[in-house]
């Protein structure tokens, strides 16, 4: 029989109920929450503990609707509150300035706030503080996967919390611990937890808390496979969600029903509410959630066997998400190893895949996340199955059997008994395998995957054939027709799916286009009018001769245009504009030369003469070579740049285009900036198919990716990130790199590329004259390209995108 591809891993995001504000109101009642506190804290003439509280309180209230603005209100308070000595006051702003750090993805800082708050809380014997800090330490942990020490610090919350008789916190804490054991898999005391919590919040009319309980209930649901039961809870939750209008609650209801409608093949309606999930993590600026949504509408394409789009989604996710969410990290590059494991005739891509699943096994162990290790199992016996490793497949199969009954695992486990039940029919042990498969079918019905249905009968008919029970084997071939009929509709429904779905892209990808274009359009009315500033720069570095080259160049030049103004008044205003040209470009090479060759040369050359002079010890000049390298760097990049621009003006030759590799490309210019990207220990990330190619002049994209490369690398700071990405379109390939560090003003990006020399320092003082990034203009629009600055904000990062025809 042929084998089967394993199944994707589904992001199912429980409550993440970072909030301990006690009361329900909605935007509008919060808006006058926030605007009464405003005005009480101008009413405070004088400063005091009470304006400290009421600053906290209200950074508290915009972790409901506008985390970015929480940082601006703590700094004022623990300000203040050191100003008094007023602890408590500041390690409540330290607790909620934990949930700011949280939605930027920095979960060391967050750690680092709340120990600080719970060890002054201890201190000052401030229970209830110290509960709420418990509480917000489990939900960071229990987000990032850490279960077990997420339950500790939930059950510390508790005990406190009950001690107190805070019936609102007790509620808190149980739906929390709820959600603990359910991601652990544990859903029958998952549920006991939830019925506790949903007594007390009836009887409270807790509203938001009802609303967590219900997603709660849908998750273990539709985990157990009662995927109608499951959207009934969900759909509770998200009423109470729409009421309050809570988004971040929203988000987590729409991305757990599109995950059930992909389950049940309605595609196009599990993309719109993905859709709709992806546009608040968008709002509220939440990387992590895009990164589960990237994977989830993934695994809608992979279902709709359009794979290529699957894998590029799965990349982006797992892009996203390494940094700041490794649970949803390890669910991506499990999904891109199911990709890579069906071409079984490529041994290196099953190798890569059977990896990619180890690498996720060993992280789903550690956090006892055993439904993800069912399924996981499931996938690595699958991989060795198809590299003919019978036993070690077996083995996985029997391992993913028993972890599956003892967390009811059914969606995993149809697939456990069916491929036990193929392996043992092909040893001809009948008995078992009719054992085996009768288990698969029977659950695969029940949870209605008919082709799970047909898999395991098709087992059936042979081994009871075999044992010459022809009446059973009859029957099962007659299921086999029945369902068979039913899978071709479900089939037909599926390819309507897909048209759909494609659909439904089609129209997001022409919104994104639509904004792109009016982005775009901006940036090129803002160039335009700065047009008529004539931009020429020419480097030339340690070749004299060139530079001498290229000045005989222009006086004969310019002698050829004052000889051309007899012919015609048309050449003559020709001739005049490019003499103005070359005299730009006369005086700007002069100008660079003193300032960007001799600046470094002459640092160089005191090392070395202090060196000769014995001026400095062996020890000591060690210690100056990063320094001697770094000036090195950017001489090698300053030369390239002057060369390539002064061939450019003293040949004026067309290169010859070819196809050039993106990916081999950038692997060369890595290479030569590994000594600045170590020493700036920056993650230097690389989104790029390998077949990937480009129609250019070969010489121009490396003077590119070096010179945008080179600046990502000089404003990054220490620990930063770089992402290179590139995506082939309609019409042109789009090539974009990304850093987080020191970013730039509106107003410092429109310089960029409008013909000025601009340059800012680096984050470790490096220097530059301006010149590579309007190099990099030259030849992509040389190349019949364009390039921009498609995102720059100070202190978070720059993006600059390019493209090439194809």
């Amino acid at each position: 029989m042929k084998y089967k591809h394993g199944k994707t891993l589904q992001l199912k995001t429980y409550l993440l109920a970072f909030l301990y504000f006690i009361g329900t109101f909605g935007v509008l009642a919060q808006q006058h929450k926030i605007d009464s506190l405003k005005f009480q804290i101008n009413s405070i003439k004088i400063d005091n503990n009470k304006k400290v509280d009421l600053y906290n309180d209200l950074a508290h209230l915009y972790t409901k609707s506008s985390p970015d603005s929480i940082k601006l209100f703590t700094e004022k308070s623990i300000s203040l509150a050191k100003e008094l000595n007023y602890k408590n006051g500041i390690a409540d702003a330290l607790k909620v300035e934990a949930v700011y750090h949280y939605y930027q993805g920095n979960i060391d800082q967050s750690y680092k706030n709340l120990n600080q708050s719970i060890a002054i809380y201890k201190e000052e014997d401030n229970l209830k503080g110290l509960a709420n800090a418990y509480n917000n330490y489990g939900l960071v942990l229990n987000t990032y996967g850490a279960y077990k020490e997420s339950s500790e610090k939930y059950k510390q919350a508790l005990a406190i919390n009950e001690k107190r008789k805070d019936t609102i916190s007790i509620v808190r804490n149980l739906v929390n611990l709820g959600n603990n054991v359910s991601n652990r898999s544990e859903y029958k005391e998952a549920k006991s937890y939830y019925d506790r919590a949903m007594l007390l919040a009836n009887s409270t009319k807790n509203y938001e808390q009802q609303a967590n309980i219900y997603n709660g209930y849908a998750i273990v649901a539709e985990r157990t496979g009662n995927f109608e039961e499951a959207k009934q809870n969900i759909l509770k939750a998200q009423e109470i969600y729409e009421n309050l209008k809570t988004p971040s609650y929203l988000f987590i209801t729409y991305n757990n029903i599109a995950n059930i409608n992909r389950k049940q093949s309605d595609y196009a309606e599990a993309i719109r509410n993905f859709q709709k999930a992806l546009e608040i993590a968008n709002k509220i600026e939440n990387k992590r959630y895009q990164g589960i949504v990237f994977n989830n509408i993934a695994s809608c394409w992979y279902n709709l066997e359009s794979y290529d789009k699957a894998l590029e989604m799965y990349k982006a996710s797992a892009a996203i998400a390494e940094p700041i969410d490794q649970r949803t990290y390890m669910a991506s590059i499990s999904n891109i190893a199911l990709i890579y494991e069906r071409d079984e005739d490529n041994l290196q891509r099953l190798q890569d895949a059977l990896n990619l699943y180890k690498k996720a096994e060993a992280y789903f162990i550690e956090q006892n996340s055993n439904s993800d290790l069912t399924n996981t199992y499931n996938n690595i016996a699958n991989v060795y199955l198809k590299l003919k490793d019978t036993l070690a497949s077996k083995n996985y199969y029997e391992v993913a059997k028993k972890l599956g009954e003892k967390v009811s695992a059914k969606y995993s486990l149809t697939d456990t008994y069916a491929s036990l039940a193929e392996i043992y029919a092909n040893k001809k042990q009948w008995n078992k395998a009719i054992e085996l498969a009768e288990k698969s079918i029977q659950t695969a019905e029940e949870l209605k995957i008919f082709n799970e249905v047909i898999y395991a009968a098709n087992i059936l008919v042979e081994a009871h054939e075999a044992s010459k029970n022809y009446a059973e084997a009859l029957y099962y071939q007659k299921k086999i027709n029945e369902v068979s009929t039913e899978l071709f509709d479900k089939e037909k429904n599926r390819e309507i799916g897909r048209l759909e779905a494609e659909m439904e892209f089609k129209v997001i990808e022409e919104e994104i286009k639509l904004a792109n274009e009016t982005e775009i359009l901006k940036k090129e009315v803002s160039i335009n009018r700065q047009k008529n500033l004539i931009v020429l720069f020419s480097v030339i570095l340690l070749a004299l001769i060139i530079i001498i080259g290229l000045l005989i160049k222009l006086k004969i030049n310019e002698q050829k245009a004052y000889q051309s103004l007899q012919k015609s008044q048309e050449k003559i205003e020709n001739q005049n504009r490019e003499l103005k040209k070359l005299h730009d470009e006369k005086n700007k090479l002069f100008s660079i030369i003193p300032h960007d060759l001799r600046g470094p040369l002459k640092t160089l050359k005191s090392f070395f003469e202090m060196s000769i002079r014995n001026e400095i010890s062996e020890k000591e000049l060690k210690t100056m070579v990063p320094e001697i390298d770094k000036n090195l760097e950017r001489i090698i990049i300053l030369t390239d740049n002057l060369l390539n621009w002064s061939s450019k003006l003293i040949k004026n030759e067309q290169s010859t285009k070819k196809l050039v590799a993106i990916l081999d490309k950038i692997n060369e210019v890595e290479t030569l900036f590994k000594t600045s990207l170590d020493d700036k220990k920056i993650q230097f990330i690389k989104v790029i198919d390998a077949n990937l190619k480009v129609w250019i002049i070969e010489n121009n994209l490396e003077l590119i990716f070096r010179n945008l490369i080179s600046n990502a690398i000089k404003y990054s700071k220490i620990n930063g990130k770089i992402t290179i990405t590139a995506k082939e379109l309609k019409s042109h390939t789009e090539i974009c790199i990304e850093d987080n560090g020191i970013g730039m003003t509106k107003k410092q990006a429109q310089k960029v590329f409008n013909g000025e020399l601009n340059s800012i320092i680096g984050t470790n003082n490096e220097k530059g004259s301006g010149i590579g990034l309007l190099l990099c203009k030259t030849f992509v629009e040389e190349n019949s390209g364009e390039i921009w600055v498609k995102h720059t904000k100070p202190g978070k990062g720059t993006t600059v995108c390019f493209t090439i025809p194809k």
